[in-house]
């Protein structure tokens, strides 16, 4: 892979990564759906990738993913996890080194060293949102894809935050202002991605079937005692990494009074991601 120079915002995710690789598994992997399943395997019932087929992972961590996708594409399939943090792929090398039909990239998603249409399916756990700039990612996504391939992306803007979250990451933005961080680093000048004619404007050209985009909710939550809740939860919010010592700290002890003002009977308290999936093909 050649070096290459990063924005600010990139270069600070890919910071946070090198420095916590594995990070959205221990936060947003440890939710589950009411029937007990991981964001990743919901998301990978929604794709239904079959055995024999090509999957591409954009920005695939440590690589909780892929090694779903492995048990579903078979011995006869082949997983592609991509990813330019050296710390998470280094990581997934140790997690998946036992499937044999898993291979690992250093690419950036907006140049994937893999031929044109040789993919069936792209999929991208909680970062499509994070790239910038989009067009090329999405341009890079259509040239690897075969004729009738699908990519699909799980994101946090396709449905509406409960009231909880929007607290807590109202504390967070806070935070951020009080210590003088860029707004427009904080929100990254991200392409907005909230209904579907947003993603029709995301994806254009003939190259997409724009009438026939599915969305998915993926409803899933981590449950725990309000002190061990904010333990658990913080690693899902990049901007908490931003913070100094000191703000983080009072941004930890205000979710936890917002916790404990959302106990249940045994002193527990529910946290809802506002996870949604959408998949589109390309013609």
């Amino acid at each position: 892979m050649s070096v290459r120079n990063f924005d600010a915002y990139t270069q600070f995710l890919m910071d946070v990564h090198s420095e916590h690789p594995g990070l959205t598994e221990r936060s947003i992997g440890l939710a589950q759906t009411a029937d007990g399943l991981s964001s990743y395997e919901a998301f990978c019932a929604f794709v239904d990738p079959q055995p024999g087929m090509t999957v591409v992972d954009l920005a695939c961590g440590n690589g909780p993913l892929c090694e779903v996708l492995s048990e579903r594409v078979g011995e006869s399939g082949q997983v592609i996890g991509v990813d330019l943090c050296d710390a998470e792929l280094k990581l997934a090398a140790e997690c998946l080194r036992r499937y044999s039909n898993v291979r690992l990239l250093m690419d950036s998603a907006d140049k994937v060293s893999l031929p044109g249409d040789s993919t069936d399916i792209v999929v991208c756990h909680m970062a499509f949102m994070l790239f910038t700039p989009l067009k090329p990612v999405v341009d890079e996504i259509a040239r690897i894809l075969k004729c009738g391939g699908a990519f699909a992306a799980v994101v946090p803007t396709l449905r509406r935050p409960t009231d909880l979250f929007r607290e807590c990451a109202g504390v967070l933005h806070s935070a951020l202002v009080g210590e003088k961080h860029r707004l427009d680093a904080i929100s990254c000048n991200a392409v907005k991605m909230s209904c579907v004619p947003d993603l029709q404007q995301i994806f254009v050209g003939d190259g997409w079937v724009q009438e026939d985009i599915v969305l998915f909710d993926i409803d899933v939550s981590v449950t725990a005692k309000p002190e061990a809740l904010a333990d658990l939860v913080t690693p899902a919010f990049y901007h908490y990494h931003l913070l100094s010592a000191e703000a983080r700290c009072r941004v930890r002890l205000h979710w936890t009074d917002l916790f404990k003002l959302k106990c249940d009977e045994s002193g527990i308290t529910r946290f809802h991601y506002p996870l949604s999936a959408f998949l589109i093909r390309k013609r």
